[in-house]
This record gives structure tokens, C-alpha cells and sequence, in this order.
């Protein structure tokens, strides 16, 4: 499954339900997307968040972006951006899952119940 940026920030922010869900998927290929690396690394806040970040990273298999997953993400930018507001990140990540053929965690349903068919909305 790949985890969208989201719950990892609720999980760093001490939000006990992402606590709850990653726990509960922990013998499950939990997986994160280089792009979700990115946009948490541009919101930490000291070196002490660095530390646990970096913890945190160990328990995910980090996906790389390949010249596949970014063709997808431009076809789905191009056909949801005007409809609904799709970013390059969540067109990234999700190109991500749909290459893998892998579901969704993810919080924003208004925008990946239309960039993937199989979306977990985790609590």
C-alpha cells in the first residue's frame, strides 16, 4: 500500500489514528512514495523532527519515480487539473500506486478518488 503524504504528517504531528492505521499495517507492504519524502522534508521543523522523520522512514520501502510514473502523472494532471485542482504531487503519488497496481492510503478523497481506483481512506 502506498502511504500519502498526509497521514505520515497527521503520524508526526502526534495524531493517534495515523498512529493506529500504520500500526495496524505494519505486516503489510507499507510503501512511500520519493515525492511524499519531499513535500514532509519541506515541512520539518528542526533538527529533533529530522531525527524522527528519519526513524520513521525505516519502516517504508521508498519508490523511486520512473519515466512511467511521471508519463502518468502528466496524463492525469492534464485531465484533472482544471476539473479538480490536481497537483504534480498527488498526481505523482498516485501514478505511483497505479503503476504498481497497488491501493492508496490517503485523507484527500476529493482528489485521489479520481486519480486511482483503489483509494483506503484509513480514518
Amino acid at each position: 500500500m502506498i502511504v500519502d503524504t498526509n497521514i505520515i504528517i497527521d503520524l508526526l504531528n502526534g495524531k493517534k489514528e495515523a498512529f493506529k492505521f500504520l500500526d495496524s499495517n505494519l505486516r503489510n507492504n507499507l510503501l512511500l512514495s520519493v515525492v511524499s519524502v519531499s513535500e514532509i522534508y519541506a515541512g520539518i521543523r528542526g533538527e529533533k523532527e529530522v531525527q524522527l522523520l528519519e526513524d520513521l522512514l525505516t519502516i517504508f520501502e521508498l519508490i523511486p519515480v520512473n519515466k512511467s510514473i511521471a508519463v502518468e502523472a502528466g496524463f492525469l494532471i492534464n485531465k484533472f487539473r482544471a476539473s479538480h485542482g490536481i497537483e504534480i504531487p498527488e498526481a505523482l503519488i498516485a501514478a505511483t500506486a497505479n503503476y504498481l497496481k497497488m491501493p492508496v492510503a490517503s485523507l484527500n478523497k476529493k482528489h485521489f478518488s479520481v486519480l486511482t481506483n483503489d483509494l483506503v481512506v484509513p480514518y
